[in-house]
């Protein structure tokens, strides 16, 4: 669901592109708004369908709200489809914070090969001790790689924070405290707890941080200090903190005291920002990529968190990694420690056009090239069919050029300008507000949709990345061609 560009990204493309293709302005009705030369909608048109109206977020999510990630479900759902932030997978519902251990497992079928989280309820789920179903979970705040729900009833909360690479889930509490409901009777095994089923009988007193195992995946849970652990049923647990309301759990990379005792150093760091920063070196053509967390010490005076790289970051990093690893399907994760860790990757620039080589066959090129019919037609396809077909025209065009076939050029680029101009103007030749081959603006999403639209790219702004991608990709040839 929902994987398309930003609006402040695509809005500056849009603006480049109409400055760039000097589409005629016609008179503008009160629906439209220029831009540039060209314009948009500021409704849908007559008859179109558009994205529902209730975002599920709260007051402290402002401006257009982002629907191209990971966690994007959250805005579109009373609560959440499932979500991967490796090496986690957590899903929102009614009770809570469906907690989950995938690894590397990959399953199967006669018709698929994916990886996921199981339908039921393991491994454990984050609650409210006083609260057993809550009406919605909202997004309440996002940042690079982090993500962070409300679920809120009758003046009881829970905050709950989570992100990629993180094998922490962190919580903030109000009218209550945290209750971890396990999809089975885990085997704890560090820390003590009281209880009010039959249990072996115990030597030491109560304790904040717990060590358990369910189904062979080991887990953190990290009270406030002072705080005590009760146990319900022989898979409920509460945590009492006379007051206190943080809280983290984490997945720990193996079974022992000595694993749990450093992610409880860092436990209630929790995380409350993530930025990630580029810089280019032009001389060795090298980009160190620099990602950043900020956190704030809720008890103690210990700011770093521990995180967990992809292959790709921790062949890459020159940060120092800690002998502990996670599986994932996308490779093992291999962990850090700190605020901050540093890629660097050579970057060999990326080329718009395969280059002419010295085996091409030119005549055999250009006598393709002279057979292509009009790739676009008439009438306005949508946006998916649409930009394919400039896509399509865009690559012939610099085709054509290489092989210096600029007539055939000019006419491929004479027909990209003519139906960018025309996507881009809101109003046809008459002054009337078009219907098709233009773009709206949806203010409630803070997005633009092309209609005729496809697959979901209108209701729920789906690929919005790709088919728009192909305009910025034909608008960009032109451009080029026009500089020449």
């Amino acid at each position: 669901m929902s994987r398309h560009f930003d609006l402040r990204v695509w809005a500056v493309s849009l603006a480049v592109i109409v400055w760039a293709v000097r589409a005629c302005c016609p008179c503008w009705a009160q629906t439209t708004t220029p831009l540039g030369e060209g314009g948009y909608l500021t409704a849908l048109p007559p008859g179109a369908n558009g994205p529902p109206e209730t975002i599920y977020r709260t007051e402290r999510v402002v401006g257009p709200t982002p629907t191209n990630r990971w966690w994007s479900s959250l805005a579109w759902l009373p609560f959440s489809e499932r979500q991967f932030p490796h090496p986690l997978a957590v899903q929102a519902e009614a009770s809570g914070l469906r907690v989950f251990y995938p690894g590397n497992r990959i399953q199967v079928t006669e018709k698929t090969i994916f990886a996921g989280m199981p339908g039921g309820r393991e491994d454990l789920v984050l609650q409210h001790s006083e609260q057993a179903e809550f009406p919605d979970a909202r997004l309440d705040n996002a940042s690079d790689w982090f993500v962070r729900v409300r679920f809120s009833a009758a003046g009881r909360s829970m905050a709950v924070s989570y992100g990629h690479g993180s094998p922490y889930v962190y919580a903030v509490y109000e009218g209550g405290s945290p209750q971890i409901t396990f999809a089975r009777e885990p085997d704890v095994w560090a820390g003590e707890t009281e209880t009010a089923s039959p249990r072996p009988a115990r030597s030491q007193p109560p304790s904040a941080t717990l060590g358990v195992t369910v189904d062979g995946r080991h887990y953190g849970l990290f009270g406030p200090q002072g705080s005590t652990w009760s146990v319900l049923g022989r898979t409920k647990f509460v945590n009492h903190s006379s007051g206190k309301s943080h809280f983290s759990l984490a997945l720990l990379p193996e079974r022992s005291t000595a694993a749990l005792e450093l992610f409880a150093q860092h436990a209630h760091a929790h995380v409350t920002d993530t930025r990630v920063a580029w810089r280019y070196d032009p001389a060795t053509s090298t980009v160190e990529t620099t990602f950043s967390f900020t956190t704030a010490a809720m008890e103690g005076q210990q700011t770093e968190t521990l995180f967990a790289l992809y292959p790709h970051q921790w062949r890459a990093t020159v940060s120092p990694l800690l002998p502990h690893d996670y599986s994932s399907v996308r490779g093992v994760m291999k962990l850090g420690k700190g605020k901050q860790f540093v890629t660097r990757h050579v970057y060999p620039g990326v080329l718009p056009v395969l280059p002419k080589t010295a085996n091409e066959d030119v005549r055999q090129i250009r006598a393709l090239l002279s057979k292509e019919p009009d790739a676009l037609g008439a009438a306005p396809k949508d946006t998916y069919w649409e930009g394919k077909a400039l896509g399509k025209l865009a690559t012939l065009a610099a085709l054509a050029e290489q092989i210096g076939q600029a007539e055939i050029g000019d006419r491929l680029g004479h027909q990209l300008r003519q139906r960018l101009e025309h996507w881009f103007t809101a109003t046809d030749a008459q002054g009337a507000v078009k219907r098709t081959g233009v773009f709206a603006y949806d203010r409630n999403w803070g997005t633009l949709i092309g209609y005729p639209s496809s697959y979901g790219s209108d209701t729920e702004l789906n690929d919005h990345h790709f088919h728009y991608g192909y305009f910025v990709r034909a608008a960009a040839e032109e451009i080029g061609r026009a500089h020449v």
